[in-house]
């Protein structure tokens, strides 16, 4: 994972450089490999990289020389087919990045690269030739966003950030009450509330567009969303295609420059994501891991070390205890 801030100010303003900075070392658990900070008139990015991909290259936040920029945490996993595409129309890549990629996708096409992308992500773009600043969340909401106006930041007109509490020291904080009431109901904050008032979050599969030179309410939109009501009948050829779409996405997450590991409970789901990984990777160079207890009738780290040796992982166990 990676932490990434922008900050939009009143046109004719300058972003506070010393906050974003304290803001984005509150961040430093998300990406300790590096660090970022870009700015253009009332516009600065962010970023703390968790390198993961081109690890030399692909530093944060990237300017596409069309002069977007672009602050990312994430992956895409159809980046080289994306690149692919984007070669024929006229773009040249100086990197192995999925970030580069990203960048030319939305120097492209615009908000609507949003479309063309599988993957994890949030990010922040800042597009002066579109007069736009635009954020994204992934269709699922694996990648958190959060969207912070005046009234919980009153040095700028608007704030994206991964994490609230890398802002909350220079934050004005009034609780949003009706927020409060609906967590000590559910034990979370649903929707797009936020804790506290003038926070949002973006929801999984929304977009965000905001205007660079009159910065005021964002144009919102979802371009993802699951349909549950709908009725699915069972054909055979189903079960093929799922195993083939699920092979598809497990090698397509494999994509990396760093060792690579998978969680392994030893139940159905995770067993069935390590046997089609070690598919596409020497299985002893895939890592897996898992967790044991003390007290036996909570312990079911046997299933997964048996479903290891079966596959022939590099696994790893850790035993927890009262203490």
């Amino acid at each position: 994972m990676c932490g990434v801030i922008a900050w939009i100010g009143q046109p004719g303003s300058t972003p506070d450089r010393a906050v974003i900075e304290r803001a984005s070392a509150r961040m430093h658990h998300r990406g300790p490999d590096g660090h970022g900070l870009s700015q253009s008139g009332h516009v600065a990015l962010g970023h703390q990289r968790l390198a993961i991909i081109d690890l030399a290259g692909a530093v944060q936040p990237m300017e596409h020389p069309s002069g977007l920029r672009l602050t990312f945490n994430g992956e895409i996993y159809n980046f080289r087919s994306l690149r692919r595409r984007l070669q024929g129309l006229g773009h040249s890549f100086r990197l192995d990045s999925d970030t580069e990629v990203l960048a030319a996708a939305c120097a492209q096409w615009g908000p609507d690269a949003v479309n063309e992308l599988e993957g994890m992500y949030a990010f922040v773009v800042d597009d002066p030739n579109r007069d736009l600043v635009w954020a994204a969340r992934d269709p699922l909401g694996q990648k958190p966003l959060y969207a912070c106006d005046e009234r919980f930041f009153p040095d700028a007109k608007w704030l994206f950030v991964s994490e609230l509490k890398a802002v909350i020291p220079e934050a004005k904080l009034s609780l949003n009450r009706l927020a409060a009431i609906r967590f000590l109901a559910y034990d979370f904050v649903p929707d797009d509330d936020g804790i506290y008032a003038g926070v949002q979050k973006l929801l999984p599969g929304e977009l965000w567009c905001i205007q660079r030179s009159s910065p005021g309410a964002p144009k919102r939109r979802r371009f993802f969303s699951l349909h549950p009501d709908e009725v699915i009948h069972h054909q055979p050829s189903y079960l093929e295609s799922l195993e083939q779409h699920l092979d598809r996405a497990v090698q397509r997450r494999l994509v990396s420059d760093v060792p690579l590991g998978v969680f392994l409970s030893g139940g159905i789901d995770s067993s069935l994501i390590t046997a089609l990984a070690v598919r596409h990777r020497e299985p002893s160079t895939l890592k897996t891991f898992a967790i044991g207890f003390e007290e036996e009738s909570f312990d079911e780290s046997d299933h997964a070390q048996i479903v290891a040796d079966h596959l022939g992982t590099d696994h790893h166990c850790k035993i927890i205890n009262a203490q």
